[in-house]
């Protein structure tokens, strides 16, 4: 099928032509050849890929980053603040019974101060009862001054046993802390254990 830009007249005697010939067959006139012209090619800019990230995935990194420092800063003063800085009376008395040869029966005793506040004029008794509430071993302690975050341990009490007895230790304390007094109880039962450790706290709010 001939396309319309096929088709074009002699432009001496007007006869529609079909073909691409160089003379009109009816006049024989010289004709000029078709001439296809090329359409232009529209040039599009396409522009290099050379843009960055966009800084909003930054913004959103550096936020969290800031955030979690800052958790972590607040943290730090909270745990040191309350290590060193509140005000309260935070004390563990450690008692440890420990059995040796020869049916030795050692009782070891230490305060820890772990609190803001010091202890003064600290008393502690220390009594060891046998399975009939009789008295083995007895020891009396004072100590007149604890600082804060300080330890202190006391002489052992030292008595012989039988180590399929039940034991009890009664331990009593009496002392004072930012103008209060404070006295306390603890009683321990020791069956046919060898080595036991137990620790007992006095907590308060001082201030």
């Amino acid at each position: 099928m001939i396309g319309e830009e096929e088709i074009r007249h002699c432009p001496e005697c007007g006869l529609t032509l079909y073909q691409d010939v160089s003379q009109c067959p009816r006049c024989l006139a010289q004709l000029k050849p078709i001439t296809m012209e090329t359409p232009m090619m529209e040039r599009v800019y396409v522009p290099e890929i050379t843009e960055k990230p966009p800084k909003e995935g930054k913004d959103v990194r550096k936020f969290v980053s800031i955030i979690i420092i800052l958790i972590i800063v607040a943290i730090l003063i909270i745990a040191l603040s309350y290590h060193f800085l509140i005000p309260r009376l935070e004390l563990k008395v450690i008692t440890e019974y420990r059995e040796s040869s020869g049916l030795a029966i050692n009782v070891d005793s230490k305060l820890k101060n772990e609190g803001t506040l010091s202890i003064q004029n600290f008393y502690m008794n220390i009594t060891v009862l046998n399975s009939s509430l009789g008295m083995v071993a007895r020891g009396e302690y004072n100590l007149s001054d604890l600082e804060a975050h300080s330890s202190y341990k006391f002489d052992n009490i030292y008595f012989y046993g039988d180590q399929y007895d039940k034991y009890m230790i009664l331990i009593q304390i009496n002392f004072e802390s930012d103008g209060k007094d404070y006295s306390k109880i603890f009683d321990h039962t020791v069956d046919e254990n060898m080595r036991i450790k137990y620790e007992d706290s006095i907590f308060s709010w001082g201030g």
